[in-house]
């Protein structure tokens, strides 16, 4: 579990967001990078995604995730975090993916950081710095225990 990281994939205008593929960068840096892409997506998402270091790609293209995305991605997210228990999941800080993070979160009764500029992982815990006031200042928190981290 130590070295498994999950993005949460999303995908914007037909193609998969920027911000999804910067996450794989520190998806890569952390661990073994794996990618969660659940509703219609673009032909080529699945090799996009490997090109930016997705090692594996969980996808279903399903409309309930277009058309009503939170609950139903979290139900998918929760099953297959059971599974396979990553050390962490990294969601972009849109709007989607906040939503996602946030009810994932209530529903594994686990801790949740949003916004984070950087982070680590040093002995299963996320030590995350978080800019504030456009970079001017930058807190710090460390979420710690057992089981997957978002």
């Amino acid at each position: 579990m130590a070295d498994l990281i999950w993005v949460y994939a999303e995908v914007v205008d037909g193609k998969i967001s920027r911000a999804t593929l910067e996450l794989f960068s520190k998806a890569a840096e952390l661990g073994t990078a794996e990618a969660v892409l659940l509703g219609p997506g673009p032909d080529d998402a699945v090799t996009t995604l490997s090109q930016h270091g997705a090692s594996k790609v969980y996808r279903s293209d399903d409309a309930i995730y277009r058309d009503h995305p939170t609950l139903p991605a979290v139900e998918t997210i929760a099953a297959l975090i059971a599974s396979h228990r990553p050390a962490v999941m990294l969601f972009a800080s849109s709007y989607g993916g906040r939503d996602v993070a946030a009810t994932l979160s209530a529903k594994l009764d686990c801790g949740v950081l949003t916004d984070v500029g950087d982070l680590t992982l040093t002995g299963g815990a996320i030590e995350a710095t978080i800019p504030a006031l456009g970079g001017s200042y930058q807190n710090s928190a460390t979420l710690t225990g057992s089981g997957t981290k978002l």
